[in-house]
């Protein structure tokens, strides 16, 4: 045994496919942050004649969450953990003759969403293992010239430290599917195009909005239950879902330009939104640059901050809180899908996020 330093431990992931039952890790993972939470119930018994104090105490049900932060990279396997809180994602088609130029599409599926082994090393000898992990919240965040960043809330089941599926040989011998550049929002053709919902006019440049930081939060809320079932117990079941889905967005503008677009009209007068977010890379040989693309057809506009005077020359920067529904019917530019959100993004991968 040796200790290991943070930088150096290595983090690996895989779909499951029963739930508290770990399988081997497949896909190393980049991560900024991973948090765990270990929390149990606590039972005391106290008899009147041995004191004050509890005379047992024994541990009830077993609670596991935690979170994940990535810096995104296009085509990172920070995806997969998207792709699995969606609970699909499309195969991918190739835009130019073999140039490995793929597109794929994610959105939100009616169904449950799908959980994966999570493996990390805490020694050089020991690894960590979460069976199944389950996603109920994804956030993303950016600000001008810096990077995209992601955050990935679990619940999880069974957190052991022996009997892993993955070894520490196994988890060393990973390596990413993809190591491509970061998203950094500095790009010539990266924007942030707000404009009325429509379903015959399709967002443009004229349609480009001054941003200095955003958020993206999507929402499939979970409950972990327990019953007695001839087993242990004390870890959940797969968790259900617990409430409405949501997506919901922030906007802080650089400043206020109403020729440009204007947030305190579109708030008041409570008019439908549809916005797109795009981020460009790399060329992909002779084909299309890597790219990823955030859509959300139908906004409502439901919270404005920011517009007032105070101090000295000091430009007003409001921020505008949007939810996002299901559309009527698909906005222009964005055919094949009315729900809340679309993450699309094209890289080298040739198979889709989750199976």
């Amino acid at each position: 045994m040796a200790l290991i330093e943070v930088h150096n431990a290595t983090i690996g992931i895989a779909q499951g496919a029963t739930w508290d039952t770990g399988v081997q890790a497949v896909k190393k993972l980049q991560v900024q942050t991973l948090t765990i939470d270990d929390t149990t119930e606590v039972r005391e018994t106290g008899n009147h004649d041995v004191g004050f104090w509890a005379s047992k105490i024994k541990q009830g049900k077993y609670n596991v969450s935690g979170s994940i932060t990535v810096d995104c990279n296009f085509g990172g396997e920070w995806l997969i953990l998207y792709a699995l809180m969606a609970g699909t994602a499309a195969a991918p088609t190739e835009q130019t003759p073999s140039q490995s130029d793929y597109l794929h599409s994610i959105t939100i599926a009616d169904t449950h969403r799908k959980f994966f082994t999570l493996a990390y090393e805490a020694e050089d000898d020991v690894v960590c293992q979460i069976a199944s992990c389950k996603i109920g919240s994804a956030s993303f965040s950016f600000t001008e010239n810096g990077p995209l960043i992601a955050t990935f809330s679990f619940i999880g089941s069974s957190h052991i430290n022996t009997g892993a599926a993955t070894t520490n040989a196994q988890l060393n011998a990973l390596a990413l599917t993809q190591d491509e550049d970061p998203t950094i929002f500095n790009g010539a053709n990266n924007y942030v195009r707000l404009g009325n919902y429509s379903t015959g006019t399709a967002l443009t440049s004229t349609n480009n909005v001054g941003i200095i930081s955003g958020t993206i939060t999507v929402n499939r809320p979970i409950t972990p239950y327990f019953a007695i079932r001839g087993t242990s117990t004390q870890s959940t079941y797969e968790p259900y879902s617990s409430a409405l889905g949501s997506a919901e967005m922030q906007l802080t503008f650089a400043n206020i330009d109403d020729s440009v677009f204007d947030p305190f009209n579109k708030y008041k007068n409570a008019t439908y939104q549809m916005c797109e977010i795009f981020l460009d890379g790399a060329q992909l040989g002779t084909g299309l640059n890597t790219s990823l693309k955030f859509q959300l057809p139908y906004l409502m506009p439901v919270g404005l901050t920011g517009y007032g005077v105070s101090g000295q020359a000091v430009v007003q920067q409001p921020t505008l809180t949007l939810r996002s529904g299901i559309a009527p019917a698909a906005a222009a530019g964005m055919s094949g899908f009315t729900k809340a959100i679309r993450l699309q993004t094209i890289d080298k991968r040739s198979t889709a996020y989750v199976s």
